[in-house]
């Protein structure tokens, strides 16, 4: 069935993961699953239905963790690190909520969180002569070892409030399921992204970035790029906007199915329809939507795909 990719995808937002299931899973998943929507898509059925399937499920899921909570108090932590002045990398792995890391010139990565928790954990009054002694909190776990510092998370209730200050040559590694705010500003290491609910957004940042969400608009100004690494961003349903240096050296690889695609960039076009063999050895001719096309002369390749959205590819 062809779009058993977006069915299988629409059921991972809906289910809410068991105690087996990690979040690691869940996002690596999601990308799986997005990709096969992207291979296996039945464009008339897909026209048809994702307007209304693809917000219904996500007001599903939404609803299906909406529960009364409370704001928490925000705390601080500080992490010192192995290597002060090093390059490291921060990995973040978390079920909902909001996150914002920003890089400083700083040699210790701050972890300041709070967020909302949910009141059912209140709701057990303490026996009587007894008092309660629990307190609420996030319920994360922050580690550091080797310059990698890891933020974990498998709790499913309640959203925590995230602001990470990390060194400027730190690396960004995020697993996360439903993101109320996503952004990433002024690190100069490479970032690789996965969720499957809300928007990425990229500022000021350096490097190369892989990008995967499901549901929400992808934005990413970059200072400086790779020369040589191979980037990719990919939403299921949103629009993805980029804007790299004006003398940057690259080929893309473009492609919205339901959208258009617009740059300032002069971009040499080139057909993407060579004959191939499979291994049946049946020949076949691929007469595809995907713009590939060098821009500076070409480069490493960045694969930009959206299938409900816009492509807006800049220079700055």
């Amino acid at each position: 069935m062809k779009s058993k990719g977006i069915l299988l995808l629409l059921a991972l937002v809906l289910v809410i993961p068991s105690e087996r299931t990690t979040l690691r899973n869940i996002s690596e998943t999601a990308s799986q699953s997005l990709k096969s929507a992207f291979s296996t898509l039945d464009k008339e059925t897909f026209a048809a239905t994702s307007s209304t399937t693809t917000s219904a499920a996500a007001s599903a899921y939404a609803s299906g963790i909406a529960m009364e909570y409370y704001e928490l108090e925000e705390k601080e932590i500080v992490l010192p690190l192995s290597r002060p002045g090093e390059p490291g990398r921060l990995s973040l792995n978390t079920f909902r909520g909001s996150v914002e890391i920003s890089g400083y010139d700083g040699n210790e990565v701050v972890v300041r969180y709070g967020g909302m928790a949910d009141k059912r954990r209140e709701r057990q009054e303490p026996p009587e002569g007894m008092r309660r002694i629990t307190e609420p909190s996030p319920g994360f776990e922050a580690t550091e070892n080797d310059n990698v510092v890891t933020i974990r998370s498998e709790a499913i209730w309640g959203a925590t409030r995230y602001h990470i200050m990390v060194p400027q040559n730190f690396s960004v590694n995020i697993n996360l399921v439903q993101a109320d705010t996503l952004a990433i500003s002024n690190v100069s290491g490479d970032l690789e992204i996965n969720q499957v609910s809300g928007g990425v957004s990229l500022l000021d940042v350096s490097g190369a970035a892989l990008v995967n969400t499901v549901n929400g608009n992808i934005v990413a100004a970059f200072e400086n790029i790779s020369t040589d690494k191979p980037m990719s961003f990919n939403t299921l349903t949103g629009d993805i906007d980029l804007s790299f240096p004006s003398g940057s050296r690259f080929t893309t690889r473009l492609r919205s199915e339901f959208g258009e695609m617009f740059t300032d960039f002069d971009m040499d076009i080139r057909e993407d329809a060579s004959p191939r063999r499979n291994a049946s050895h049946n020949l076949r001719i691929p007469v595809s939507e995907t713009v590939v096309a060098d821009v500076n002369g070409g480069g490493p390749e960045y694969r930009i795909t959206t299938l409900r959205g816009n492509i807006y590819l800049r220079k700055h």
